[in-house]
């Protein structure tokens, strides 16, 4: 009687270790997927930001552009273009 009830209860305990394993396995699959699109996002809001400053420059340096040449226009005279 003894073994039979304890061949039971190690059937029991190996099957509730079992699962406990797999549900353990299942969370760190997941918590690994969620850690991947975190790092993920990470990158591309870095390389937003990065793509971001880069138009800002960029738009800076075509705004300098812009002024250089209004002030020019407006220290230069006039220049009346004919047609020949």
């Amino acid at each position: 009687m003894y073994q039979a009830v304890k061949e039971c209860f190690d059937t029991y305990q190996q099957e509730v270790v079992k699962r406990m394993n797999d549900d353990i396995q299942a969370r760190k699959a997941e918590l690994d997927e969620l850690l991947r699109q975190k790092e993920d996002y990470e990158i591309n809001q870095q390389a937003a930001f990065f793509r971001l400053n880069l138009l800002d420059n960029e738009m800076l340096t075509q705004l300098h552009d812009v002024e250089d040449a209004y002030d020019q226009l407006i220290g230069q005279p006039a220049i009346v273009l004919t047609a020949t």
